[in-house]
């Protein structure tokens, strides 16, 4: 049984000012009903509605990531609801915030299915170009605050180029895909502009445990199926680009805007 860990006062998070606070909702499920993790909030029906919709999306039968499901099912996982605009300052230090929480939580959230899923309110309707710049807008904006805040992560590069690259904030390494209803993947067409983050920690116990490519495999199998071939952007945690697994588009002028000084 997970245990839910009490909500810390506002000023422990590096991430939060009051705007922020009025604007994340910072949920899980237990006992058949969706729970705001900050005890004093009230869960807005918009949240919970976001909520019951996202975590029903990935608890299809039909959903590829194999991990995410097991999280969702066993309540390892946190979702934030931020009620901003994907690509806005306010989502930058919002994503950075519920990164901070959920670092936080860890000790009570048994590895190595423990994903991190932030829903935006908007954009709901933009082209597929536009959501990757909105994505990496805000990835940038928040690594420039956490820069102030925290070190970077010892376990992944900053640079975007590399196959070591991975996002770093609140101290430690992320793997992030996101998708919004206009992705060109079916397992990434949710209905907000969402982040699946996973810790590159989590990646590491995995392959240590021997199994990643049992998983990985799986998967792969599982999007061919779905959508009848593999993502060709989904490669290995490692090889490759990593940032084009980020959105997976497949439009061959796109390029990573993103930059960071370790």
């Amino acid at each position: 049984m997970v245990e839910d860990r009490p909500a810390m006062e506002v000023k422990s998070y590096a991430f939060s000012t009051p705007e922020v606070q009025d604007s994340v909702s910072y949920m899980t499920h237990r006992d058949g009903k969706t729970i705001h993790l900050d005890g004093g909030m009230r869960l807005t029906a918009r949240a919970e509605l976001v909520h019951s919709v996202v975590r029903g999306y990935v608890l299809a039968e039909s959903f590829t990531c194999v991990p995410a499901r097991i999280a969702l099912i066993k309540g390892t996982y946190r979702l934030a609801f931020v009620d901003g605009e994907l690509g806005s300052p306010l989502a930058a230090r919002a994503l950075g915030y519920t990164m901070e929480r959920f670092v936080h939580d860890l000790p009570h959230l048994p590895s190595p299915f423990r994903p991190l899923l932030v829903s935006f309110d908007r954009p709901r309707m933009v082209t597929p170009v536009e959501f990757h710049y909105r994505v990496w807008d805000t990835m940038q904006l928040c690594a420039e605050i956490d820069q102030k805040l925290f070190a970077h992560a010892s376990d992944v590069s900053s640079d975007p180029m590399s196959e070591d690259f991975g996002f770093s904030c609140a101290g430690r390494g992320w793997f992030i895909n996101a998708g919004y209803c206009g992705s060109e993947r079916d397992a990434r067409s949710f209905a907000w502009p969402t982040f699946i983050c996973n810790l590159q920690s989590n990646f590491d116990e995995l392959k240590a445990t021997g199994r990643f490519e049992r998983i990985r495999d799986k998967n792969r199998s599982r999007d061919v199926e779905l959508q009848g071939s593999e993502n060709p952007y989904l490669a290995e945690k490692g090889e490759g680009d990593q940032w084009h697994q980020v959105t997976s588009l497949s439009e061959p002028s796109l390029r990573c805007p993103f930059v960071r000084t370790p």
